[in-house]
């Protein structure tokens, strides 16, 4: 486990990679600065969002109730342990799908909450997802170290599922040493973060989906997302 200067330090250096970034960009472009604010919202996109939500409500309900669309994502195992395969709908930022170099595998399908009680718990003493994911992912070495990690300073914004799976526990051809840790799982709304080891679930069957919808039944109710399909069928 990462000491807390260690994740101090890591959160620095997510907020000066981004700075010195956009400062790069202001020094190249000298006036034109739109394209560096633009770079800007990229890296605060999934939380921006759900900011917008808190302070500014969607132009109609209908917005809102449409949701974010949907993404997948899925780890298959070959029934007899000789490979396994891990798919994510793009492999285009740190946020979406990144292998570290403690050979953990991440990806997150992005959920939804209609529970408008808990926008309460959005506030200033927080920490934004893109940094919580960063200093995760560079400090560290187990899925559940990640899962804690992440867990600290909640921000409540780009709430979604993460998988995280550790190459270091797969062992080919021996289903029967597969017992704990290879796959962790995270679920995150505002509030309340909820995680467990799945690998349990990964080797029964066979394969984990993530498809924008929360797994764990606490994070389902939490988000009222169990009224949504009540009400509305089970795109929720």
């Amino acid at each position: 486990m990462a000491s807390a200067k260690e994740q101090r330090n890591s959160v620095k250096t997510s907020i000066s990679t981004f700075w010195t970034t956009i400062y790069g960009w202001k020094r190249r472009l000298l006036s034109i600065l739109s394209i560096a604010t633009g770079f800007s919202l990229i890296q605060l996109a999934g939380d921006i969002e759900d900011l917008a939500v808190k302070f500014h409500k969607p132009e109609t309900r209908r917005s809102l109730l449409a949701g974010i669309g949907h993404c997948s994502a899925l780890v298959k195992i070959l029934p007899d342990f000789s490979d396994y395969l891990l798919l994510s709908r793009s492999v285009a930022s740190i946020d979406d799908f990144v292998v570290t170099s403690a050979r953990l595998g991440i990806f997150e399908t992005t959920i939804s909450n209609y529970n408008d009680n808990l926008m309460q718990y959005m506030t200033p003493q927080s920490v934004l997802c893109f940094i919580r994911s960063q200093v995760a992912h560079r400090t560290a070495s187990t899925g559940v170290h990640w899962a804690k990690t992440f867990s600290k300073y909640n921000s409540g914004t780009y709430n979604n599922q993460w998988s995280i799976i550790d190459y270091k526990k797969f062992r080919q051809f021996q289903n029967d040493v597969l017992l704990h840790g290879l796959l962790h799982v995270l679920e995150q709304l505002p509030n309340h973060v909820v995680h467990t080891d799945m690998t349990h679930t990964l080797l029964r069957q066979k394969y984990w989906p993530s498809y924008n919808t929360p797994y764990f039944r606490k994070i389902f109710e939490w988000s009222e997302s169990d009224k949504m399909v009540k009400k509305f069928g089970d795109w929720y």
